[in-house]
């Protein structure tokens, strides 16, 4: 059985999107709660990536390099795109989440006014 990973749960909504399958909200609700459940493990890995870029900067400074020029080097790396990318996966989840609290408020008072 494959495992459920922030992953194949975006995977599927951009499929869903693209394919013009319309999601219902209660799909949109258990979506955002397994995001929820599992955008921990995205933060460990932002926080790691974090921790290598702050690394690489240092080994710049420490070899001479000003802040500035440490600066310029380290955001021409890989390693720095891939903590960007990161950054923008996780705001995609918690967005994600948002639009689904608003999408389930939304069924909600559609429910409560019929």
């Amino acid at each position: 059985m494959e495992k459920v990973t922030t992953q194949t749960i975006l995977d599927w909504i951009v499929e869903q999107v693209e394919s013009k399958v319309p999601i219902a909200p209660s799909l949109w609700i258990d979506a955002s709660m397994k995001l929820t459940a599992l955008v921990g493990n995205e933060n460990d890995k932002l926080i790691e990536l974090q921790q290598i870029v702050a690394e690489l900067r240092k080994m710049r400074i420490e070899n001479g390099d000003s802040v500035a020029k440490a600066k310029v080097y380290v955001e021409a790396t890989k390693e720095y795109g891939d903590m960007c990318r990161q950054k923008a996966r996780i705001e995609q989840i918690y967005e994600m989440i948002r639009l689904s609290k608003v999408r389930a408020r939304m069924e909600d008072d559609n429910f409560k006014s019929n």
